[in-house]
């Protein structure tokens, strides 16, 4: 009797042990899987503090940005970019604004491609922030519409980009022309009062993270006390990948074309 009282509660702690086991692995590993969730979410800028201190010249994209292999395009083609263009046929109009749409124009000729870049200081940070909600909500309606842009009227499929938001104040969408013959990759997000915005145009989709690279080096410049080169963001809790310009590498002098879109554009229609 007495061995058979010893081996029930041997049986017994071996039991305790292994649930007492389980649960502690569970958690261990809850904190861990939230950390996992939360390196990847978009980060919330405190939009109050950086209106005011972002600078619309900053925040277009500039040669050193793009790398090798781009050049100064045609400034005419400031006309398609997607400030300020319908957004599945709804015209999403840009608030009070308080300087003119910065642009800047780029062409890669071996990959056929273009970047218009721009960027708009609004009266209000609330402002940059809502005209970039209104335009998340009016691509959020359709998934085919038409848009004009340098290769005239066409049918667009639009899908998600399916890149990470940077920060919770974007948006981004990729046209896909019906006949195959082209391609439109474009994003939009507030940082302060300044509204900046990027558009890709070619016969393909852009490289994966094309976009994001250049956001992130918009972003390193125009809120360097949140974003860092080398180790993400600082906000408690969240990081994302950023890059930047070799240290000490100086931009070359941009043509900053002062001016809107027009009413459709490669990223409207």
């Amino acid at each position: 009797m007495k061995l058979k009282s010893k081996l029930a509660r041997v049986l017994m702690l071996v039991l305790l042990l292994a649930v007492s086991g389980m649960a502690l692995g569970l958690v261990f590993a809850y904190p861990v899987s939230k950390v996992q969730l939360s390196e990847a979410a978009a980060i919330e800028l405190d939009q109050a503090a950086l209106a005011g201190k972002a600078d619309p010249e900053q925040a277009v994209v500039t040669l050193t940005d793009l790398g090798e292999g781009w050049e100064a395009g045609n400034a005419a083609l400031a006309q398609y970019g997607i400030l300020g263009s319908k957004f599945c046929g709804d015209e999403v109009t840009i608030p009070t604004a308080l300087s003119p749409v910065k642009s800047a124009v780029y062409s890669d000729p071996a990959g056929k491609a273009t970047v218009v870049a721009q960027a708009v200081r609004l009266d209000r940070w609330q402002n940059a922030r809502e005209y970039v909600s209104s335009v998340d909500r009016a691509v959020g309606g359709c998934d085919r519409f038409y848009t004009t842009g340098p290769e005239g009227r066409k049918l667009q499929r639009v899908l998600d980009s399916g890149a990470a938001k940077p920060i919770d104040d974007h948006v981004g969408r990729v046209y896909l022309a019906e006949d195959g013959s082209a391609a439109v990759a474009w994003s939009i997000m507030a940082v302060g009062d300044v509204v900046v915005a990027i558009e890709y145009f070619g016969p393909n989709r852009p490289p994966e993270g094309f976009l994001g690279e250049l956001e992130s080096k918009l972003l390193l410049r125009l809120a360097p006390d949140v974003f860092t080169s080398d180790s993400g963001s600082r906000s408690e809790g969240s990081t994302t990948t950023t890059a930047a310009p070799a240290p000490g590498a100086t931009a070359p002098p941009t043509t900053v074309v002062e001016g809107g879109s027009a009413d459709e554009s490669g990223g409207g229609g």
